[in-house]
């Protein structure tokens, strides 16, 4: 066997390794995403075959596995820059009081971050915390008896950040109102616990996610959720009560969907007595499992 064959065979079991472990909880999909920051390595690999692949395989094989070799020990040694968050900076979320507000949208594009949504009784439309090397932009307003939260991330001009999964938002809506949430992330470990909340509308746009949703039993007159991602791994939980229609198109997924529902072609049907919600979901190469509770 030639290294021409090997090399290129062992770069695609080690990514699929990756891939499997974050699949299973393992490795965190943002740190995954973070190793594309190795990518110069690829260049001088394929460096190390031109020069030397045809005349000296063996040769070639053992450079490029030195080259493999030192970008590991780039993330062992250089662990501040891959893991460490002491500089972040964080800046606290703090809503309008509710009175008077009659529903609620959060628009949320914070790139890779860590995300856990949850929501909270009380007086006040919306707090948290974001922890980011960056300056965040949030804002607040209330028209017409609407309150929307916008946080956002200023995003350097970069290919290849250097922060990926270090950033972290941490976020209480309030409840009692309707919310319409839109979700904008990149590679992302994202914990949705909406169950308290009285759900509107949810747009999830991810990239190398994870992603943990739960929605509760007080949802608006047709409520919709909308899952749209690439690599990875989505855990949705929905009330039993709901009437519930859910819809995949998942590429090379593979989908577990609780027997509760009724499946015809990709869309499941789960008859309940309460409200209609509808799901979408429309991810790549991933794992599903949607569960009723």
């Amino acid at each position: 066997m030639t290294t021409g064959r090997v090399i290129p065979g062992a770069i695609l079991i080690i990514l699929g390794a990756l891939f499997l472990a974050a699949n299973f909880g393992y490795l965190d999909w943002s740190f995954v995403a973070s190793l594309w920051q190795l990518w110069p390595l690829l260049v001088i690999i394929v460096g190390v075959q031109f020069f030397f692949g045809s005349r000296h395989q063996w040769l070639a094989a053992v450079l490029v596995l030195v080259v493999l070799v030192g970008g590991a020990a780039l993330v062992i040694l250089d662990g501040d820059r891959w893991f460490d968050s002491a500089d972040l900076k964080t800046t606290t979320i703090e809503g309008p009081a509710l009175a008077g507000v009659r529903g609620a949208e959060a628009r949320i594009d914070v790139g890779a971050a860590r995300l856990d949504i949850g929501s909270q009784p009380g007086s006040v439309a919306a707090t948290g915390t974001f922890e980011s090397r960056r300056d965040p932009q949030v804002t607040h307003d209330v028209s017409n008896g609407t309150y929307t939260l916008e946080v956002l991330q200023k995003n350097d001009v970069r290919i290849f950040p250097f922060d990926f999964g270090r950033d972290r938002l941490i976020l209480d809506l309030a409840e009692g109102v309707p919310w319409k949430i839109d979700l904008n992330t990149g590679a992302a470990d994202a914990n949705l616990d909406l169950t308290g909340l009285t759900l509107r509308e949810l747009s999830v746009d991810a990239g190398a996610s994870s992603l943990d949703l739960t929605v509760g039993p007080d949802v608006a007159a047709n409520a919709r959720v909308v899952i749209g991602g690439g690599v990875g791994s989505y855990r949705l939980r929905l009330p039993r009560d709901l009437d519930i229609t859910l819809t995949t198109d998942a590429g090379l997924s593979s989908t577990d969907v609780d027997p509760g529902f009724q499946k015809n072609g990709d869309v499941y049907h789960h008859t309940g007595t309460g409200e209609r919600l509808s799901v979408d979901i429309d991810a790549g190469v991933s794992s599903i499992n949607v569960k009723l509770y």
